[in-house]
This record gives C-alpha cells, sequence and structure tokens, in this order.
C-alpha cells in the first residue's frame, strides 16, 4: 500500500477536529501533481503532490489539509472578480493562514505546523492587525506592487475558480448559490461539532461572525456607476447644446466625472465610521479614478465642501461639525449642482429626520448606511448599502 500522508492527516481531523473534516469531505481528494503549487482547489476536488508530501513532516500536511478545506469555506474561489488572479491567491493565503496560526495555537492536539513556504502576512509587510478581508489586504498588496512597479513573490497553491462539469464559467447567480451552499454546510458542521463538544471558543465565535450578512459595498459602488461606453440616455441631458434650447441625450463613459460624497458628521457618528469615510475616499479616488470628487462634511448644516482629485492623495482632511443631524443642506446642494454630478453619495449612521421628496437630485444616489437604523421616510432611495464598520 503507497503511504498518503494526507489521508492520515485528514484521519487525525476526523479524531480531533470533526468540524474541518466534515467540510473537507464536501470535496473529492485525489493525489496528483497540481503545477506551480503543493496543491489545487476549485471547490470541488483538492488536487494534492502526494509524492511531496509524503517527504513532509506530518504537522504541514495537517496545516495543507485545512488549508485546502478553508479557501472554499471562506467563499475565498468565487470573489475574485475581475481582480489579479496572482495577488487575489496571495490575499486570500494570507487571510487564511492568519486564521490557521489560531487553530493550531488553540487545537494543539492536532500537532498543525506551518509550512516554511507558507504565505503569511509578516512575509509581505503587513502585521496582524493590516490583515482583515480579503478585500483590503488584496488592495494592501497592489499599492505594494505599484510602488515596487513589480507583484509581490509568493505562492503555495493554486486556486482555481469553480466552473460547471463542461468547463464553461459560472453565472453569478450560481456563485451564489455555491457560496449559500457551503454556508449551510458550515452552520450545519459547525452545530454538531458544538454538541460533540469540539468546537473550540474561538472558532464558534469567528464562525457566528463569518455567516453574518455582509455587504461588499465597494462592488455596488462599482456596478451602481458603471455605464457602457458610449451610452445615450435623455435621464441626463447633454449639457453643451443645452444653452442653445436644444435637449439631445447626454453620452456616458465607464469612467465616473464628477461625483459628491457628502459624509454625516453629526454628534451621533463615531470617530471610526469617519475614518472609514475618509478611507473611502482614498479608494474612489485609486481605484474609480472620477474627474473630481466633492467631499462635504454634514451636521446640522453643510460644514464644509472640498473638491478632491488623484492630485489630493494622499488625503490631508480634517473632519468638522459633530454637532445635531439634519442633511438638508447636502441635499440641498446636490440637487443645486446635479447637471455636474454623475452621482451623488452620502454616508450616514441612519440616525436622521425624515427628508422632503423635493430634495431628490435628478443624478443617481447612494446612501452609505453605516448601522442598523431604519432610515425615515423620504430616505427611500433605489441603493441603499448597509456595510459594517
Amino acid at each position: 500500500m503507497i503511504e498518503d500522508k494526507m489521508q492520515i492527516a485528514k484521519g487525525k481531523l476526523g479524531l480531533h477536529a470533526g468540524f474541518w473534516l466534515a467540510l473537507g469531505s464536501k470535496m473529492q481528494w485525489n493525489p496528483g501533481n497540481p503545477s506551480g503549487g503543493i496543491a489545487h482547489v476549485d471547490g470541488r476536488e483538492v488536487v494534492y503532490n502526494r509524492e511531496v508530501l509524503n517527504t513532509w513532516p506530518m504537522g504541514d500536511v495537517v496545516f495543507v489539509a485545512l488549508h485546502e478545506i478553508g479557501h472554499p469555506m471562506l467563499c475565498h474561489l468565487t470573489r475574485r472578480g475581475s481582480r489579479d488572479p496572482k495577488i487575489y491567491g496571495l490575499a486570500i493565503d494570507i487571510v487564511l493562514n492568519k486564521l490557521l496560526a489560531k487553530v493550531a495555537t488553540e487545537t494543539p492536539i492536532l500537532g498543525m505546523t506551518t509550512p516554511s513556504c507558507a504565505c503569511i502576512g509578516a512575509s509581505f509587510g503587513l502585521s496582524d492587525a493590516d490583515i482583515t478581508t480579503v478585500e483590503e489586504v488584496y488592495e494592501k498588496l497592489m499599492k505594494k506592487a505599484k510602488k515596487n512597479g513589480k507583484p509581490p513573490e509568493g505562492k503555495f497553491d493554486n486556486h482555481g475558480d469553480p466552473k460547471n462539469p463542461d468547463g464553461s464559467e459560472l453565472t453569478e447567480a450560481q456563485k451564489e448559490s455555491i457560496d449559500k451552499d457551503w454556508k449551510v454546510s458550515v452552520r450545519a458542521a459547525a452545530d454538531m461539532a458544538k454538541k460533540m463538544g469540539k468546537l473550540p471558543g474561538f472558532m464558534s465565535e469567528f464562525i457566528d461572525e463569518m455567516l453574518k450578512p455582509k455587504v461588499d459595498w465597494r462592488s455596488q459602488l462599482w456596478a451602481a456607476t458603471k455605464v457602457a461606453k458610449d451610452e445615450s440616455s435623455y435621464r441626463r441631458f447633454n449639457r453643451r447644446q443645452i444653452y442653445t434650447g436644444t435637449y439631445l441625450p447626454g453620452n456616458y463613459s465607464e469612467r465616473i466625472g464628477a461625483m459628491g460624497y457628502t459624509m454625516d458628521v453629526s454628534g451621533s457618528v463615531s470617530s471610526e465610521e469617519c475614518k472609514q469615510g475618509l478611507g473611502e475616499m482614498n479608494y474612489i479616488l485609486e481605484e474609480l479614478k472620477p474627474e473630481r470628487i466633492y467631499f462635504g462634511q454634514c451636521d446640522t448644516r453643510l460644514v464644509s465642501v472640498e473638491e478632491l482629485t488623484v492630485d489630493s492623495l494622499p488625503l490631508a482632511v480634517t473632519i468638522k461639525g459633530r454637532g445635531g443631524t439634519n442633511m438638508k443642506e447636502a441635499f440641498m446642494w446636490a440637487c443645486e449642482n446635479e447637471d455636474e454630478l454623475d452621482m451623488f453619495v452620502m454616508q450616514t449612521d441612519g440616525e436622521v429626520p425624515p427628508l422632503s421628496l423635493d430634495l431628490h437630485p435628478r443624478c443617481p444616489v447612494i446612501i452609505i448606511k453605516t448601522t442598523k437604523a431604519t432610515l425615515p421616510a423620504g430616505w427611500d432611495f433605489p441603493t441603499v448599502i448597509e456595510v459594517e464598520v
């Protein structure tokens, strides 16, 4: 019989970490020779290099087993989108390996050790505090790549985009279905492990947090602003022809022109929420590349409006306001400038008074809500994105 340390490692999971083995059982595990990595995972199958792994310490092999289970468990393989595959692969490895370091510490009976070739944050100049969401780690790595003129070096395993049995690409609906299926399995495996007293407390908390509904608001923001090139629409008129009395449809491009972004800086808004708002300014300028952002701050009045461009980076903005709450003046400003704006974004904690319908600008409006507060009458805009701070 050919020795297979991966199968022995999975046996250890069955004895001491049934939660992980239950999820690993959702995939086929086959020995093979994946190019460019110790293993390949696509959510349906794990192909691992048995010959190489048989020379590794058992603790390292246990790490590989949990690593390959962790990617589909965290829905990493369906979320890449148009991101750079290499840098995204590093980001998901770094985020997952931070969790596995905790698993190794809290579940010593597994005897898991981290292979020297594993991608960990410290190898890329990232502290534990820097390693948050995959999207944020990806952005940090992209900045480093742009600064250095080359992508970061590092590779542990291969991450295949899930596909249909005939090899065709999955639709977004199919990806969502796969994610939901994995989340259902995660909850079922966690519940079973809890009943057996074999789910560490930190994993229980991690899973509860992981399964909370979350919104990738940046993807929604991009989707809301992306308009096909040269698309004509009477929703916005061609401003160059209005003076002649001729009303022609305006043309759009994929690049955003001018946008307004007003942040609620009233006393009910935390410093962390204000900090996030400034972080989104950096993201929008760097990634969406609008021609300009009119950045407003509003409490009971519109305290300030600053014009920002990519030349304004890095941002040095002082938070003002911190009084009562009424966004009326911010929406008045948006209505007065609606012909210039391609979109208007309002970030608020939702603790706001009702808004008159005549203060709805004609340009698209996106509300970013940083709490679960219910918005009052007049705030029923088509796009309201709830985010966690």
